[in-house]
């Protein structure tokens, strides 16, 4: 053994060679591919894309390939997605598939902050601001507190439902019987009075009411305070 060997092994200076960088295989760069596509895709930042075992794709063998993805023109990019992939090598096909992704994308939504009775009339604290996955929210879900605050519950909701506008009706401003504030308006000239109502009513609808005293019948809009308006 030489003295420069004796001498680098005593320093520790012998090193293991480097090992080499491993190339991406074809099935690594069309799961990238298909994850960029859907990020570019998407009106909203993705939560999670979720892609299936890519069998095949690792059979186009060793040598550069071109990766193509591409999906349906407006294509909703959230829940189940599908993803066309094509694997080109100097031009020629190697092959074409459909891959069907599972897209995340959170969305804020409202939700019942407690479990409510049906026939319950809902209050601003009964309503409460949610994330939820985009796949998973029904259509009709609601947008704003205002959709269902002061409505009466159809159904029972359990703690953190997400909202819907059939889960709600209107509560009736004014009921049939009931004895109401009238007001008699034309022009200039205002009159108030008491009637009795004929049938439920809710804020701007069109009611008939007999005034107290009287056996005529007169039509009036109903306002928020449960006043009749006849002659606006």
């Amino acid at each position: 053994m030489s003295r420069a060997l004796r001498i680098a092994l005593g320093l520790g200076l012998l090193l293991t060679p480097a090992a080499p960088a491993v190339a991406e295989t074809v099935v690594e760069r069309v799961g990238a591919a298909i994850r960029q596509h859907l990020a570019s895709e998407a009106k909203q930042p993705l939560r999670a894309v979720e892609l299936p075992a890519l069998h095949g794709f690792e059979q186009a063998g060793a040598g550069p390939v071109e990766v193509a993805v591409s999906t349906r023109p407006g294509q909703a990019i959230e829940g189940r997605v599908p993803v066309r992939v094509v694997l080109r090598r100097e031009g020629r096909e190697l092959k074409r598939a459909i891959v069907h992704a599972h897209v995340r994308v959170d969305v804020a939504v409202f939700v019942a902050a407690r479990a409510l009775p049906r026939g319950h009339v809902v209050q601003s604290g009964d309503v409460v601001r949610a994330v939820r996955d985009a796949s998973k929210v029904r259509p009709g879900a609601v947008t704003s507190p205002d959709a269902v605050v002061g409505s009466r519950l159809r159904v029972a909701l359990r703690a953190g439902r997400v909202w819907e506008a059939r889960f709600v009706e209107r509560v009736p401003v004014v009921a049939r019987g009931q004895t109401v504030a009238l007001q008699f308006e034309s022009g200039a000239l205002r009159i108030e009075g008491r009637g009795r109502v004929r049938e439920n009513g809710h804020a701007g609808d069109l009611v008939q009411v007999t005034p107290l005293g009287s056996l005529r019948t007169v039509a009036g809009r109903v306002d928020a305070a449960g006043v009749v308006h006849v002659g606006r």
